[in-house]
Parts: C-alpha cells; structure tokens; sequence
C-alpha cells in the first residue's frame, strides 16, 4: 500500500512540475514539491522495517507533504524559485539523504513508538502535517477560480483526506482498525491522484487528436493556398520580367547621367583648382599693392610733418590747414590699407572650432575699451555662462568690432549703457550686442555691412567702414547670420548667429 502510494505521489510531482513550468504556476509547483518529498519518503518508508526509523520516515513524509501543500499561501514571488529545476532537484536530493541515513543511523533516531503506542512526537510530527494539509485545502477553497482554471481543484479532496489521516494518527495503535483506517484514508487519497492523472492524460490525449486533425484540415488548406500562390509566382514572373526590362533602360539612362556628372566634377575640381590660384595671386597681389601703397604714403606724411615741424613759420593758417588735411588723409588711406588687408584675411583664414566662452571674450573687450578713455561713464552689462563653438580668434574679431562700434557711438552721450546677451529669435538663439547711442536710419539698414560704406560722417564718428562687414564674413563662415535694428538717437542693436 506504502509502495503504490510512494510510486503514485512520484508521478503525479513530476507530473505538477511540467505543468508548474508550462502554465508559470507558483501553486501547482508548490504542490509537486509536497508530492515529491511525501513520495520519496513514503518510498523509504515502504522498504524499511518496522521500528522508530519506520514510523520516522512515514510521520516526516507527513509533514513535509503537508508543509509544502500549505505553502501555497506564501506569496507568489516564491514562486521564482519553486519553479526553477535545481529547487526540485534540492527537495529530492534531501529527501533520499533523509531515507538514507534513517537506517544508518537507527541510535540517533528519536522514539517514535512506546509501549505498542505512538510516542508524543510521532504524534505531534502527523498531527501537525494534518493541520497543514486541511490549511492548504482552505487556500485552495478561497482561490477556487484559480485552482478551478488549472484543474487542480481535485487536490481539496486530497488535502481533506490527507489531512483527516495525519490527525486520526494519533488516535490509532499500532495495526488496531484506527491505524488501518488513516491508511485506507492515505490509499483514498492516492486513488483521487491516479484518477487526475489518468484524466490529465485522457486530456491531453483528446487535445493531440483534436491537434492532429486540426493540422490535417490546415494542410489540406495549405495545399490550396499553395497551387493559388504558385499561380500568382507565375503572374509575378511575367511583370518581373517586364519591370527587369524597364530597369535595364533606367539603367543605362542612369549610367548616361552619371557619367555626364562626373564629367561635370571634374569640370567643378577644374574651377575650383583655378579659383583657388585666383585666390593665392590676389592675396598676394594685395599684399603687393599694400607694400607699394605704403612706402609714398609713408613719404607723403613724412615730408608733411617735417614741412608742419620745420616750415610752419612760414606758412599762413590755410597751408598749416591744408598740410593738417594732407597728413590725416595719408593716414586715412593707410588705416584703409590696414582694412582691407584684414577683411582679405578673414575671409580665408584657417577656421579651428572649439568651445568658446563669448561672455569671457566680451568682458576682455571691454576692459580694453574702458582703458582707452577711463573718464568715460559706460555700463557694461554682459550676461554670464554665454558659449558658442567656434574659431576663437575670428569670434573675438566679431565681439571687437560689435562692441567698439558701440562703445564709438555711445562717445555723444554723458552716460551710456551697452549690453551683450542672447535671446531666442525664430527659434533659434541669438547673440546681441545692444547700446543707448546714435543709432542709425533703419532705412538705410542695408548698408551697414557693405565694406567702405558708412551712414555716419567720418568728422563725426571716425572709421572706414569695414567693420561690420568683417562681423557678416565671420558669421557667415560659422554657417550664421547678421542683421541690425535701430533709430536714430535711440540705440542700435546688432544679432548674429553660429
């Protein structure tokens, strides 16, 4: 009875632990484990002769069973680890260890029997599994919907009758009509397992015939879909060919236009090759004529000073004018020289990015400005953590020029104010370099950033009018742009992107 009942307990664990692993069931894992453990040692118990170790493995296949059955009101995230093989195989490795050394060991074991009784801990071992039994049985009757889903609600029956034979255990003595009733209660319980597993498998049976005509019908329909699509392959052939047609024809138009590109490159490599020549013979040209330029000019402000130094005596005011005016235009031209020769640098010019702190740049700019004119009363207002990625040297041309203009037209003014910040305009972030001075006619706007133009009399504000046009090439080259808005006697201010 002992044997049949291990040999049942067994299957139906292994039984359990496929389904725990297929349907992610904690519960239905929890109790292949109690069968598992109340198998192997049932088995052991079978196999053993009668005596402490005989009642030991028996009383402790009880409550090991009947703990694990109970452990389904744990919480689900034991579940991880029921699931996983090496758990089962740790329960199964424990329980043979504990068959084992019961009867290795009979001196260690402790009194499981007295006087043809069982003792107060052979009772206490299956009273205990009992209870743990009937309170997995109560679990299951308050998830019923689960246990109802799976098929494991049969497994109350077996808790009830497990349960009834633990606690009648210690109302019985040995081979009087109570012991022989808990184990006819046992064999019961053993009886409702093989039936599930014999329905489980009659189940399943039914479903893998219900599978295989299922799969019969699908082949039959696989079938016609397969002479269906063999007739579309056929259809899809002929306009692959027709297409395979038209791209050979694309193709050689393709090949044709490619070949008229590449022609068009090396015209382009050509051009650009010469343009980079031009390049290279007007910089040095200006250079040339900048080296040329100088040396009369040089000569002309020279002999004009010494006439004013040495000749002024005998000269009126008007030749002492006139000569005034000779030098300041000489002086004029070679400021002009000076110009051009930087807006032809910048212009080709090495660009090398990095990060670059433009509020850093501003605020040395205009320490160097306060410096020219301490006496002057200008706030300058720079706004803090302003950067940018760019050349840094072209960046402070940009800031040099935006500032000294204000600073340049702010000089009318007792009191100036000039701001650089940033501000968002069409989305984008803008630089600004702001002031409270002469302003300009927005009018004549467009002006402001061609080289040598200016909206302002030279006797007025002095200058060449490069240096706004130095600010748009420098922007441009950073992929930006440049604009200006302002009114006379009421401020100007100049934006750039990068």
């Amino acid at each position: 009875m002992e044997a049949f009942g291990a040999a049942v307990a067994v299957a139906m664990s292994l039984m359990l632990l496929q389904m725990g692993r297929e349907e992610r069931g904690g519960n239905v894992s929890r109790i292949a484990i109690a069968f598992l453990a109340m198998g192997i040692l049932d088995a052991f118990h079978a196999t053993s002769r009668p005596g402490h170790g005989f009642v030991l493995l028996h009383s402790t296949a009880v409550l090991a069973g009947g703990f694990w059955f109970a452990s389904i009101w744990l919480p689900r995230g034991v579940s991880e680890v029921v699931n996983r093989r090496w758990f089962a195989w740790a329960v199964a490795g424990s329980a043979v260890g504990f068959g084992i050394y019961t009867p290795l060991f009979r001196e260690t074991l402790p009194l499981m029997v007295q006087g043809g009784r069982f003792t107060t801990f052979a009772l206490v071992m299956n009273s205990l599994g009992g209870v743990l039994f009937l309170a997995g049985v109560l679990r299951i009757a308050t998830d019923s919907g689960y246990f109802n889903e799976t098929g494991l609600s049969a497994f109350a029956f077996v808790g009830v009758l497990l349960g009834i034979a633990g606690i009648t255990f210690g109302m019985s003595a040995i081979w009087d009509m109570t012991w022989w009733f808990w184990h006819l209660l046992r064999l019961s319980a053993f009886v409702v397992v093989l039936g599930f597993v014999f329905g489980r498998f009659q189940r399943v049976s039914l479903s893998l015939m219900s599978t295989v005509e299922s799969l019969k019908l699908k082949e039959e329909e696989l079938r016609r879909h397969r002479d269906h699509l063999e007739e579309l392959v056929e259809e899809r052939s002929a306009e692959i060919r027709k297409t395979n047609e038209l791209l050979e024809e694309e193709i050689t138009e393709r090949t044709a236009a490619e070949e008229a590109i590449k022609k068009l490159n090396e015209d382009l490599a050509h051009h650009a090759a010469e343009l980079e020549a031009a390049n290279k013979e007007l910089e040095a040209f200006a250079y040339s004529v900048s080296h040329d330029l100088r040396a009369p000019l040089r000569s002309i402000d020279g002999f004009s000073q010494v006439l004013t130094e040495d000749y002024s005596k005998k000269l009126d005011d008007q030749g002492r004018d006139y000569l005034s005016r000779v030098r300041a235009a000489t002086q004029r031209m070679g400021q002009l020289i000076d110009d051009m020769l930087q807006l032809s640098r910048v212009t080709r010019a090495e660009m090398k990015h990095e990060e670059v702190s433009l509020s850093a740049l501003a605020k040395s700019v205009a320490a160097e400005l306060q410096q020219t004119d301490p006496d002057r009363d200008v706030d300058f207002v720079i706004a803090s953590g302003l950067t940018a990625t760019g050349d840094k040297q072209l960046l402070r041309v940009v800031l040099v020029n935006l500032l000294g203009n204000s600073w340049k037209f702010t000089s009318k003014h007792t009191t100036a104010r000039i701001e650089f910040g940033a501000a968002e305009q069409d989305g984008n972030r803008a630089f600004f370099v702001r002031d409270d001075g002469a302003g300009f006619d927005p009018t004549y706007a467009g002006k402001l950033f061609t080289p040598f133009q200016r909206l302002h009399q030279t006797t007025e504000f002095p200058g060449t009018g490069v240096g706004l046009a130095l600010v748009q090439r420098v922007v441009s080259r950073h992929g930006g742009r440049v604009w200006a808005e302002g009114a006379v006697e009421k401020g100007a201010t100049f934006y750039f992107t990068l």
